[in-house]
């Protein structure tokens, strides 16, 4: 399944720089044809019958080789489920207790969240005044979210829905997934909040108390955490990190309203946590900006 979908990315986005001349169930089916162009690039499936002698013979005639999995981090930025195990956890995790990266990232954390907050205050103030006046309190409403080693938090937002429930909620009957921006759940001030994602800027106060930092795999509601553990292999791997404001996943999948489509942002969380770095925190944060103001 992995390797068929690695396929289809690669046909319908050209700019990744590949094309496909042919897949083999045998390394000895390989044309010797094909080891004579110029930039090949061998993807081995971990399903593929391979030899050693033959994969060695490949190397010596100067042929790129990796497995399917450092393919989809390398061309399409995100690690398949299939293609992690224990090992990889291990590795992962003590590849990244980097005492210089978590000084800078508690540092830009604290000092963005203060600087936001002072900035948008006139503009919270007046989704205040304008919840008021559409349909009375709460005004805020806090979320159970799970995050940094599944320690469960309050997350803050600007409450942009109906009231169904006596917590202020829109969940009548419990969690629900999101609909995205169509929920029929929206309220008109809550459209016009939403659009500009004023309803998220009460999250800068999670930064401050360290629940979130800016990037990170979005946190995600404890019952569907649950519902997720058991379907999605190494699900909580996730929180070995703090979760973020905005993340790789955030902006490059949006919404997850699905198991399947909550794997699919799984993946790219797995990516993220492999090589989170400082810049790619930075590049996170100028496509999160670039989002809200074309979006």
């Amino acid at each position: 399944l992995c390797l068929v979908e690695l396929q289809k990315a690669i046909i319908n986005n050209p700019q990744i720089g590949l094309n496909i001349i042919g897949s083999f169930k045998n390394t000895d089916d390989i044309n010797l044809d094909l080891t004579k162009l110029n930039n090949l690039v061998m993807i081995l499936d971990k399903n593929i019958e391979t030899q050693d002698q033959k994969i060695l013979d490949f190397y010596k005639k100067g042929i790129t080789i990796i497995d399917t999995a450092k393919a989809y981090e390398k061309y399409l930025y995100k690690i398949p489920v299939e293609y992690i195990d224990t090992s990889f956890i291990v590795e992962n995790v003590k590849t990244k207790k980097d005492i210089i990266y978590n000084l800078m990232t508690f540092i830009v954390d604290k000092s963005f969240a203060i600087m936001l907050l002072v900035i948008t205050s006139p503009i919270i103030l007046v989704a205040i005044i304008a919840k008021l006046i559409e349909d009375g309190r709460p005004i805020f409403i806090k979320q159970k979210r799970v995050g940094l080693n599944e320690k469960v938090f309050d997350l803050y937002k600007l409450r942009s829905m109906i009231v169904l429930s006596p917590d202020g909620s829109a969940e009548k009957d419990g969690a629900i997934w999101a609909t995205g921006k169509d929920d029929p759940r929206i309220t008109k001030v809550g459209k016009v909040t939403r659009k500009l994602h004023i309803d998220e800027l009460p999250q800068m106060i999670n930064i401050l108390k360290g629940d979130i930092s800016l990037v990170g795999p979005r946190p995600e509601r404890p019952e569907f955490v649950d519902l997720l553990n058991k379907d999605i292999p190494y699900y909580s791997f996730r929180h070995v990190i703090r979760p973020g404001f905005t993340g790789w996943a955030q902006i490059k999948y949006f919404y997850a309203n699905t198991v399947v489509s909550s794997k699919e942002k799984f993946e790219y969380d797995l990516y993220y946590i492999k090589n989170r770095n400082i810049f790619i925190d930075l590049g996170i944060m100028i496509r999160t900006i670039i989002i809200i103001f074309t979006h």
